[in-house]
C-alpha cells in the first residue's frame, strides 16, 4: 500500500498536518484552560471545552480533506485519460493516488469513530454495499459547504460528510450531537436540490406508507417519467435512514449490507485494545530491526523494520517467526540441509494466517482505522512502510484459553446451507472450517460463531481475553436440530 511516488508531490507532510488538526483539538483546548482529560469525568465545563476543541479541529480537518480528495480525484481522472509513454508508470501513479484517497477516507472514519465513542457500534450499520461510494467532486464540494455552515452554527454538534468516509452510505451528512455528556444523538441528513426533488419531497413527506404503483404513475404523469424513478430512490433512502435510526434506538432492524435482520443483545461489551503492545513491538523494530510480542497467549505480533534495498524475505521471516511462536517447543531445522525442506513447508502454511496490520486496517472498512492507534509516529511508520507489523491469531491456543474458563470450542467444517450468503470461504488459519461451535455448562449453542467474531482481534484490535469474556456472557440458543445455524457476529 504505497503512498509516495517520485512523480507526485510528497504526501506524508500533508497527511501529518491534517491528522494533527483532526485529533489534537480537544486536548489542546483543555490544556489552554489548565485542564486534563481526567477533568472530563469531574467537570461539566471541561466536557464543553473538550467537545468545542474537537469540533473546531474536526471541522478544519474535514474541509482540508475535501480539498485534497477532490484534487486527487481530478488528478486520477486526468491520468486515466492520458496516453502515457510508460503504461507501468501510469498504473503505479494511479495506485498511489487511489491509496492516498483511501487513507484520507480512513482518517475520516477515525473521526467518525471518535465522534460516536463509546457508541461507535453505529459504524457497522452505515454500509449498504461492499464497495465504497465513488467520489463526485461537485457533490462533495456542495455537501461540504452545507456541513461547514451547520458546523458553524452549533459547535457541540458534528456534521460529517458521508461520502468522505469509507463506511457511511446512509444519508449525505452524519449528524452527531455531543452537547449532553451522558448521551449521544445520532441522525443522518439527506440533502436534495432542484425543483423536481422539492416536489417529490412535498408529496412523500406526509405519506405514511410506501409509494404505490398508482402513486408512481401519478408522479410520472404530472411531473415526468424520470421523476418516478427518483421517487423510488428517495423512498429507499428514507427507508434506510429510518432503519438506521431504529437500530440505534431499539437495537433491532435490518442490515442492508448482509440483507438480514439485526438484533443487538441488551448487554453491552466495552472491550479494550492492545495498542500498547503494538507500540512496544514497533519500538523494538525501530531499535533492533524486529520485535515480537504475544497478547493473551494467542495473538502474535511481529514487527520488522524496512531496510533499503531489501524488500524480499520480509514475509518469509514473519512466517518463520510465527511458526516458532505457535510451535514453542519445535527446534529450528533450517540449519540442517536434510530437514530444512520439511520446516519450510510448515512455515509456508503459516502465510495465509499472517495479516499485515496497516494494509488490513486500511482495506477492512468494517474494522478500526489505523489512525485510532493514536501514536502519530507509529501510524506514519506503518502507513509509509518504514515498519511492518504482522498479526497471527493462534486458534489452538485461543481454544485452550477458552477451555480454562469452562468453554468448549470446536471447528465446524460443514458449511450450513442457510449461511451460504454469509459464509463464502473457510476461516483463514483454520482446518478448512466455516465456523466454531460453542458449548458452555453442558449446553451447545445452535448458533455458529463465524469468522467475523475472531476478526475483532485483528481488525478491531480486541484482546483475545476480551473475546473470551464475550463468549462467557453469550446468550446460548440450544436446539434439537443437529444443523448449526450461522451467528450474526
Amino acid at each position: 500500500m504505497l503512498l509516495e511516488h517520485p512523480g507526485l508531490d510528497p504526501f506524508e507532510p500533508e497527511l501529518r498536518r491534517i491528522a494533527e488538526l483532526a485529533f489534537t483539538g480537544g486536548l489542546k483546548a483543555l490544556a489552554e484552560q489548565g485542564l486534563s482529560p481526567g477533568d472530563l469525568e469531574r467537570d461539566a465545563s471541561a466536557h464543553q471545552i473538550f467537545i468545542r476543541g474537537c469540533h473546531a479541529g474536526f471541522d478544519r480537518a474535514q474541509a482540508d480533506i475535501v480539498k485534497l480528495i477532490v484534487s486527487l480525484e481530478e488528478h486520477l481522472r486526468a491520468v486515466q485519460k492520458g496516453r502515457p509513454a510508460n503504461r507501468n508508470e501510469q498504473l503505479a501513479i494511479l495506485r498511489v493516488l487511489k491509496a492516498r484517497q483511501l487513507t484520507l477516507r480512513r482518517l475520516v472514519d477515525a473521526i467518525l469513530f471518535q465522534v460516536l465513542y463509546p457508541e461507535h457500534r453505529a459504524v457497522r450499520y452505515f454500509p449498504t454495499q461492499d464497495r465504497m461510494q465513488p467520489i463526485d467532486p461537485r457533490v462533495l464540494q456542495k455537501t461540504a459547504e452545507t456541513a461547514a455552515r451547520l458546523n458553524g452554527e452549533d459547535p457541540m454538534t458534528f456534521h460529517l460528510l458521508a461520502d468522505l468516509t469509507s463506511v457511511a452510505q446512509v444519508g449525505d451528512l452524519v449528524c452527531v450531537d455531543r452537547s449532553d455528556p451522558t448521551s449521544i444523538g445520532v441522525a443522518v441528513i439527506e440533502l436534495k436540490e432542484g425543483r423536481v426533488n422539492e416536489l417529490l419531497f412535498e408529496r412523500m413527506r406526509d405519506k405514511p406508507g410506501p409509494l404505490s404503483e398508482e402513486d408512481l404513475a401519478e408522479i410520472a404523469r404530472t411531473i415526468n417519467p424520470d421523476a418516478a424513478k427518483q421517487a423510488r430512490r428517495m423512498e429507499r433512502q428514507k427507508e434506510r435512514a429510518l432503519n438506521f435510526a431504529a437500530i440505534l434506538a431499539d437495537d433491532k432492524g435490518h442490515s442492508a449490507l448482509l440483507d438480514r435482520p439485526v438484533s443487538v443483545e441488551a448487554k453491552r461489551h466495552y472491550v479494550g485494545d492492545y495498542f500498547e503492545a503494538i507500540g512496544r513491538v514497533w519500538q523494538r523494530a525501530k531499535e533492533q530491526q524486529y520485535g515480537v510480542e504475544t497478547v493473551d497467549r494467542c495473538l502474535h505480533l511481529i514487527a520488522i523494520k524496512s531496510e533499503e534495498g531489501k524488500p524480499h524475505g520480509r514475509l518469509g521471516f514473519a512466517a518463520h517467526t510465527a511458526y516458532h511462536l505457535v510451535n514453542e517447543d519445535a527446534e529450528c531445522l533450517l540449519p540442517d540441509d536434510a530437514k530444512r525442506p520439511s520446516e519450510l513447508e510448515r512455515v509456508a502454511e503459516m502465510g495465509p494466517g499472517l495479516i499485515n496490520l496497516a494494509h488490513n486496517s486500511l482495506t477492512d472498512k468494517m474494522g478500526h482505522s489505523p489512525f485510532l492507534i493514536g501514536h502519530p509516529e507509529l501510524v506514519m511508520d506503518l502507513l509509509f512502510e518504514r515498519v511492518f507489523v504482522y498479526l497471527y491469531f493462534d486458534y489452538a491456543k485461543f481454544f485452550a484459553v477458552a477451555a480454562e474458563h469452562g468453554l468448549t470450542l470446536e471447528w465446524v467444517t460443514d458449511r450450513p446451507p442457510q449461511s451460504k450468503t454469509v459464509v463464502r470461504n473457510p476461516i483463514l488459519g483454520s482446518p478448512q472450517a466455516y465456523g466454531v461451535r460453542l458449548t458452555r455448562n453442558g449446553i451447545t449453542d445452535s448458533v455458529m460463531i463465524l469468522e467475523g467474531f475472531f476478526r475483532h482481534a485483528i481488525s478491531d484490535f480486541t484482546p483475545p481475553n476480551d473475546l473470551v469474556k464475550v463468549l462467557l456472557d453469550r446468550e446460548l440458543r440450544p436446539s434439537t436440530d443437529e444443523r448449526t445455524t450461522p451467528s450474526s457476529e
